[in-house]
């Protein structure tokens, strides 16, 4: 848990370094290599709450990989693989 929080606070910083430097109908991906909802789903929608110029964006991936639409979720119990998280962030401002 102290790892998840750390961790979280990392990302969180990532993408507030990141958000300033997409151009208008830029895109941004958020990726993570872990199955912890406050690093995925929870990060990205804090992101999304502070910074409501960025869109979730659909991108190509099958439809057992979506956990909901616009967020990947590769588990190693259905895909075989370690897990994963990515998120596309359409800058529309």
């Amino acid at each position: 848990p102290e790892d998840v929080a750390t961790l979280s606070s990392l990302q969180e910083a990532i993408l507030e370094g990141c958000a300033p430097l997409v151009p208008p109908d830029g895109l941004l991906v958020y990726a993570t290599c872990t199955l912890e909802d406050e690093e995925n789903v929870s990060q990205v929608t804090r992101f999304m709450k502070r910074h409501p110029a960025f869109r979730l964006e659909v991108g190509p991936a099958p439809s057992e990989a979506l956990q909901a639409p616009g967020f990947l979720h590769v588990t190693p119990q259905r895909f075989g693989y370690d897990g994963a998280f990515a998120a596309r962030l359409r800058r529309v401002e």
